[in-house]
């Protein structure tokens, strides 16, 4: 059962557009227990990585519920695999039968930028100290003798 109602003022008229979805419900659970499967197991998880262990029934598509940005990277059994985005919004990619170790890492667009720039700001404000104590030690030097 379904009820739509609407209030418009005297005199006036409108139109309104419905869309309605429908669940299959013996699809959504066939769909559910091929994805429920072949589930990673997490064995190591930083603030910006994760390493799992997964042993894949049968070739095909690896996707995780992890929002895709430009950043993120991917290494399976070692060797770095190119990330699919599936519906240009989640981290995916491909994966063989059997069981395999995978590894996922983000670094914000800009990080290594911005890491480069910190450090020869840190490396300067050293140098600038290590200059700054000198001349004074020099200058007291100078004045007690």
């Amino acid at each position: 059962k379904i009820s739509i109602y609407a209030q418009l003022e005297q005199g006036k008229s409108g139109s309104a557009k419905v869309y309605m979805n429908l669940l299959n419900k013996d699809v959504f659970e066939q769909g559910y227990a091929k994805i429920s499967r072949d589930v990673m197991t997490t064995t190591k998880l930083t603030g910006n990585s994760m390493e799992g262990t997964i042993n894949v029934s049968e070739d095909g598509l690896f996707y995780t519920s992890i929002p895709y940005e430009e950043g993120w990277s991917a290494e399976v059994d070692g060797r770095n695999v190119q990330i699919t985005p599936v519906g240009g919004s989640l981290v995916a990619f491909e994966l063989a039968e059997g069981p395999h170790t995978i590894k996922l890492t983000y670094y914000p667009k800009g990080f290594w930028i911005g890491f480069t720039v910190t450090m020869l700001c840190v490396g300067l404000l050293a140098l600038l100290c290590v200059y700054t104590y000198i001349l004074k030690k020099g200058k007291t030097k100078v004045e007690t003798e």
